[in-house]
């Protein structure tokens, strides 16, 4: 059993039924060795949690794509993917992951008016949030995305990521 009173098994079981892949499911399902126990998470927070990312962590989604995409831009996303990743993880702290349904809101606060759309930003900010707030972004169930007036001086883009009943 761990800290949510579910054994492997059935967090695993849970996740597949998501939809969630197997081996992917197995990992975020997976109890911590003895030889991690320092490092062994909380379970999942209770209610919604709310993150704030700096812009300069986002990249468009349609840079690394397509055929005029080069090594350059996928490299640019991968690293803008995971900065976002890491400076999440650190406002997340050492709960789990949500093992169910979420429902994820995002809020922007754009540097200027114009590009890059929100939208283009959000598979690399979901993809960032994997192993963080939840195991698989299968999970997501409900996705708001909201754009407010621009900052100059702080943009930067609000999550909330809160668990939901299926």
């Amino acid at each position: 059993m761990n800290s949510i009173g579910l054994t492997d098994e059935q967090i695993r079981r849970g996740l597949i039924a998501q939809g969630v892949p197997p081996e992917k499911a197995a990992r975020a399902a997976m109890s911590p060795t003895s030889e991690h126990l320092s490092t062994a998470l909380a379970a999942a927070p209770a209610g919604p949690v709310t993150l704030v990312l700096p812009w300069s962590c986002l990249i468009s989604d349609n840079r690394h794509r397509g055929p005029v995409s080069s090594r350059t831009d996928a490299a640019a996303y991968k690293l803008a993917r995971t900065r976002a990743h890491d400076l999440a993880r650190e406002q997340w702290g050492s709960a789990s992951v949500f093992t169910g349904p979420v429902s994820v809101g995002l809020v922007f606060t754009p540097p200027r008016l114009g590009k890059p759309d929100p939208v283009n930003l959000l598979k690399c900010l979901l993809d960032a949030l994997v192993g963080v707030c939840y195991a698989d972004d299968v999970q997501i169930y409900r996705l708001a995305v909201d754009r407010l007036a621009p900052s100059i001086d702080r943009p930067h883009v609000t999550i909330t990521v809160e668990e939901i009943a299926p």
